[in-house]
């Protein structure tokens, strides 16, 4: 549910790296007619956790104790923001996207590739099925999960290949995925973000930093 007065362009605007994420589940919680302020806690939640998988990405590229703390905070953070009411039933669906995450450490040379895309098709599934799971939805719940694994998968396919094949087809999959999802005019942010995903830009300084 959309407060009156809301700006759809400000929800989606200029889509950056870090934000898709915690978009999603906005543009998730609106297609389930959850409310905006419920579903913020969350939509942190994952800002926090994908903060704190760029802060620990690659930490042995200098800087190494500055993003480990850092990262850290972050993790904290999350974990304190799922610690209490409703948001508990959140708790171990988005430690196991932390965890996929963190298995980057025990990769042989040449994986990481196949390990992002698993991470980020798993934040992405979350955010977009948990909001559904808070509403009591379950009927949107495995629509919405793989609509998120689709996009995460397209991300990753969009950081390590750019707007090519592999990306086309990877958003055609994402498009067919929504067009299957009910909700109307409710599916309004959702599309939006889908259709702006091959402008996304770079994230913030701290991130790009923590990824090199």
């Amino acid at each position: 549910m959309r407060p009156a007065g809301l700006n759809l362009e400000e929800l989606v605007g200029e889509l950056q790296e870090e934000e898709l994420y915690p978009r999603l589940v906005v543009g998730a919680a609106e297609l389930c007619d959850y409310p905006l302020p419920a579903i913020l806690p969350l939509a942190a939640a994952v800002q926090f956790l994908f903060w704190g998988n760029a802060l620990h990405h690659r930490v042995g590229l200098g800087k190494v104790k500055n993003r480990l703390l850092r990262g850290s905070y972050c993790y904290a953070t999350l974990f304190f923001l799922l610690s209490e009411g409703e948001l508990r039933r959140c708790l171990v669906p988005l430690t196991q996207v932390v965890r996929a995450h963190c298995e980057f450490a025990f990769l042989s040379s040449g994986r990481e590739e196949v390990a992002a895309r698993k991470a980020l098709a798993l934040l992405g599934g979350e955010s977009c099925r948990l909001p559904a799971l808070l509403a009591g939805k379950k009927e949107l719940e495995e629509g919405l999960y793989r609509l998120g694994l689709a996009i995460g998968r397209t991300h990753a396919s969009l950081i390590w290949s750019g707007v090519g094949e592999s990306f086309g087809s990877a958003l055609a999959e994402v498009k067919h995925l929504l067009e299957a999802l009910p909700g109307g005019s409710n599916r309004e942010l959702l599309v939006q973000l889908v259709d702006n995903l091959d402008l996304i830009t770079k994230p913030n300084r701290e991130c790009s930093e923590a990824r090199r």
